[in-house]
C-alpha cells in the first residue's frame, strides 16, 4: 500500500513514517524545501515537492496513492502570524484531499493520532482522538512547568493576556480544549501507555534536555 504523508519530517509525521515502514508500507512525503526533500530521501521516502497551499499538487499526489495521512500544519506563533489564515490553509488542503479521494474508498487520516490503525481499520467518516488526558487545564500545565523549573507562577486576566503572552499565543493560553478518547478505546481496544502530560512535565524530561 502506498501512502502519501504531509508533514513527514515533522514532530508528528516522522514517527508515523517510521511506523508505516515497519509495517511494510511504501511512503511518499510532501517536501516544501530542499532540506526536507533530502531528509525524506535519506530514509527512503518518495518526495513530492510543494506546500499545503499547492492544492493541485495535493490532489495529484493523493490520487496517485492508496491513502493519505495529513499531519502538516503551519505552527507560527510570531506576533505577525495569522492563525485564522493557517486554519484556512489546512481546511483547503483537507478539502483538496477529499476531492481527490471521493468515491475511491481510499482513506484520509487527518492529524489526530492512531494513524496506521485508523488507516487500516476506521470506517469512512470516523472521528477519533488518541488522548490519555481528557482535560488538562492550561493553569495546571503552567503550574507543572513552574514546579519543574522552580519558578513562581501567577495568574493573569484575559485583558492582560495579550500583553503578557503576545499574539496569537494569548488566544491559546485561554483555551483548555478538552478531548475524549472514549470512542477510540471502545471501537479499537486502544489504550494509552505513556505518561500523562502533567506527569511527563514533572519528570523534567524537557528541562533536562536544556541543561
Amino acid at each position: 500500500m502506498r501512502v502519501f504523508v504531509t508533514g513527514a519530517t515533522g514532530f508528528v509525521g516522522s514517527p508515523v513514517v517510521q511506523d508505516l515502514f515497519a509495517h511494510g508500507y511504501e511512503v511518499v512525503g510532501l517536501a516544501r524545501s530542499d532540506k526536507s526533500a533530502a531528509a525524506l530521501e535519506r530514509v527512503g521516502v518518495g518526495v513530492v515537492r510543494g506546500t499545503t497551499e499547492d492544492l493541485d499538487v495535493l490532489r495529484t499526489a493523493a490520487a496517485d496513492t492508496d491513502g493519505v495521512i495529513h499531519t502538516a500544519y503551519i505552527h507560527d506563533f510570531s506576533p505577525t502570524a495569522n492563525p485564522m489564515r493557517f486554519a484556512e490553509i489546512d481546511r483547503d488542503a483537507i478539502a483538496a484531499f477529499g476531492e481527490a479521494l471521493a468515491g475511491t474508498g481510499m482513506p484520509l487520516v487527518v492529524a489526530a493520532g492512531l494513524y496506521r490503525l485508523a488507516l487500516e481499520q476506521a470506517p469512512a467518516g470516523t472521528l477519533l482522538n488518541a488522548v490519555g488526558d481528557e482535560a488538562v487545564p492550561f493553569k495546571d500545565v503552567a503550574a507543572a512547568i513552574g514546579r519543574s523549573l522552580n519558578l513562581p507562577v501567577k495568574s493573569v486576566s484575559a485583558e492582560e493576556a495579550p500583553g503578557h503572552f503576545g499574539m496569537p499565543l494569548a488566544i491559546f493560553a485561554q483555551l483548555d480544549v478538552p478531548a475524549s478518547s472514549k470512542r477510540t478505546r471502545e471501537q479499537f481496544g486502544w489504550e494509552p501507555v505513556e505518561p500523562g502530560l502533567i506527569a511527563d512535565i514533572d519528570a523534567r524530561h524537557y528541562a533536562n534536555a536544556g541543561d
